[in-house]
């Protein structure tokens, strides 16, 4: 089944302080499906986050909301837009509930027209008693729950969710039900996170970004078995070591190292328990691949040449 694109990114460069922040970025997002952007502080996850919400200028580049362009006609791709920035602030001169309604009206829409959809959210997101309440008297999390409902007022295609709170696991847990009910109603989702468990819970699609360009993307599980393998055999050196490992293992596996800990990726048609013999430690383990060992791979990687054969 094809799937419908709602935000499609050409060439996309972003610049400031003088130098190059996203560079030649390419990007599609599609109804349904949750993408997400991952990679350090700095790699230019926000800032991108930022230009979709028409909030960022874009230097250069194609940059389309539902076939609109962005550079061409701002406010009305913005219309088809909800943002959830990465400061989870509300105006702190009106509550919560007035924040909500003031929203509604700068894109046009009437309070009487948002009155049923605000009611039926505060609801889902257990909020019901805390419309008039100070939003300074408001945890992150509530907070962030607001947004929410905030972010779907102009009944957006998709929505921008920068850096999702994840404090706690009930935090977690209504990040996930936002990003799931998105899916259902056919909203497309991109978030940037720094969290790889949660990332792993919630992806269709990951982008991983490092100085400013995206060095691989993918569904999660084709990344983790096209870049990393199916098990990884990792162990304990010692400094001196090193050059005597590595010599064992090139070749024959891709490795990694960091922090005086070796890993060894065993990948598809090759044999775990020869891996595990060419490590003599008294701290070994040999485990399934996840998500975070494709990230520590792809930004720390030193064998890349054979990684990717």
């Amino acid at each position: 089944m094809k799937l419908s694109t709602v935000v499609e990114a050409r060439n996309l460069v972003l610049e400031g302080k003088g130098r190059v922040l996203l560079s030649h970025f390419h990007l599609e997002l599609h109804a349904g499906l949750c993408t997400v952007v991952l990679g350090p502080k700095g790699s230019g996850k926000s800032i991108l986050l930022k230009a979709m919400a028409g909030i960022y200028p874009v230097s250069a580049g194609e940059l389309y909301i539902e076939g609109i362009n962005l550079r061409e006609n701002t406010y009305k791709a913005k219309q088809r837009v909800g943002y959830i920035p990465e400061e989870k602030l509300l105006d702190p001169a009106f509550s919560a509930m007035d924040n909500l309604y003031i929203f509604s009206r700068l894109h046009g829409i009437t309070p009487r027209n948002t009155k049923d959809l605000i009611k039926q959210q505060l609801r889902v997101y257990q909020l019901e008693e805390m419309g008039n309440y100070d939003v300074s008297k408001l945890s992150e999390c509530e907070r962030e729950r607001f947004l929410f409902i905030r972010s779907l007022v102009n009944d957006p295609r998709f929505i921008l969710y920068d850096q999702p709170v994840d404090d706690t696991e009930r935090d977690k847990q209504w990040a996930r039900q936002f990003i799931s009910r998105c899916k259902q109603e056919k909203r497309g989702v991109l978030v940037a996170t720094d969290n790889l468990d949660f990332a792993q819970s919630i992806a269709d699609y990951i982008i991983v970004l490092n100085d400013g360009k995206c060095i691989f993307e993918g569904e999660p599980k084709s990344l983790v078995s096209e870049h990393v393998g199916k098990e990884i055999v990792e162990f304990l050196i010692k400094p001196e070591d090193v050059d005597y490992y590595i010599n064992k293992i090139k070749g024959r596996h891709s490795y990694q190292l960091i922090d005086n800990r070796l890993k060894i990726y065993v990948k598809a048609g090759q044999d775990s328990m020869s891996a595990l013999q060419l490590a003599v430690s008294d701290d070994i383990n040999l485990r399934k691949v996840n998500l975070r060992d494709v990230y520590d791979w792809s930004l720390t990687n030193k064998d890349k040449e054979y990684a990717s054969n």
